[in-house]
């Protein structure tokens, strides 16, 4: 059951500013609300035991976290960015208008509100994520067009 005193901000790694966020943090009396984790070499456990992923991203090189997400059945909110619109696109995942908080937290609430459900429709969309995420798929893809390319040039 979600409730706000109940919610968790867990933040992985330490990239770029990570001492002014915990100061911005603090400095707010916001700290039970943050759990600080260092890089992780494999995230699916952590996928798998929280309720919602949410990614505010301004861009994104893939979205490698968010493919990750949905094949582990994890709920996601994340912006329309560059990167992650196209990968969220076609899929149970509710985009948020980059730069936009109060659109990222009324999609957060619209989760949070019918969870239930919407834990059901990224759960059965797993098998889905799992084929269309598939890097084999990509690889022969891949393989293909450049023997068509090579072929081609001869």
């Amino acid at each position: 059951e979600f409730g706000i005193r109940s919610i968790k901000v867990l933040c992985l790694g330490w990239g770029a500013f990570i001492r002014e966020y915990q100061a911005y943090i603090r400095e707010r009396g916001l700290v039970e609300f943050f759990v600080f984790l260092d890089f992780q070499n494999d995230v699916r456990w952590i996928l798998k035991g929280i309720q919602l992923l949410v990614m505010p991203s301004l861009r994104e090189a893939a979205g490698l976290v968010a493919m990750e997400a949905l094949v582990s059945g994890t709920p996601v909110v994340a912006s329309s960015c560059v990167g992650l619109r196209e990968v969220l696109k076609n899929t149970p995942s509710r985009m948020a208008i980059p730069y936009d908080a109060r659109d990222l937290a009324r999609k957060i609430s619209e989760v949070i509100d019918s969870y239930p459900h919407i834990k059901r429709e990224f759960t059965e969309y797993m098998p889905i994520a799992a084929r269309r995420f598939d890097s084999k798929r990509s690889a022969t893809k891949l393989e293909k067009l450049i023997v068509k390319l090579v072929s081609e040039m001869n």
